[in-house]
């Protein structure tokens, strides 16, 4: 059995019909929020926008005796931050770097960057072993092995005493 097509359409324009009274007006509050808003943005828009500094690097303290122990594994966020941000070519127009800099706001800064950087407890397996599953690892990530030999071979890296 086929559903008419005059159906549908009947449908749709009661579906419509009750969906447009459910929307409420503005309150008063809301409309003096709006225009703020709005004057404020316009006040933002017509200012030059001064150079960006470079932000100050993010002080790091003292190696503690727990952490000069552990020798230091970098993670793929943390060389994402120390990567200096790329720098505009010297040869385009100022005009055109001056109106996407207006255009963008700045972001802020994150509050966990400037957090001590928290190292995990040492590894339970011997140097041997973990020289072995990065090599493993190593494999596996230029495809030179399978994931199910990757695990079965890692497996049995651990399983040894």
């Amino acid at each position: 059995m086929q559903i008419s097509k005059s159906f549908l359409i009947a449908c749709a324009a009661a579906y419509g019909a009750t969906a447009l009274p459910l929307y409420a007006e503005d309150t008063e509050a809301q409309v003096r929020a709006r225009v703020a808003l709005e004057q404020k943005l316009n006040e933002l828009q017509s200012q030059p926008q001064p150079a960006e500094a470079p932000a100050p690097a993010p002080e790091t303290p003292p190696p503690t005796r727990r952490q000069a122990k552990s020798p230091k594994i970098a993670s793929p966020k943390a060389e994402k931050a120390k990567a200096p941000a790329p720098t505009p070519a010297p040869d385009a127009p100022a005009e055109s770097a001056a109106a996407p800099a207006a255009a963008r706001k700045p972001a802020p800064a994150r509050a966990a960057s400037a957090l001590p950087q928290i190292e995990g407890p040492g590894a339970a397996i011997s140097a041997e072993k973990q020289q072995r599953l990065d090599e493993l690892l190593t494999q596996y990530r230029a495809d030179q092995i399978t994931p199910e030999e990757y695990h079965q071979l890692r497996a049995k890296i651990l399983a040894e005493p």
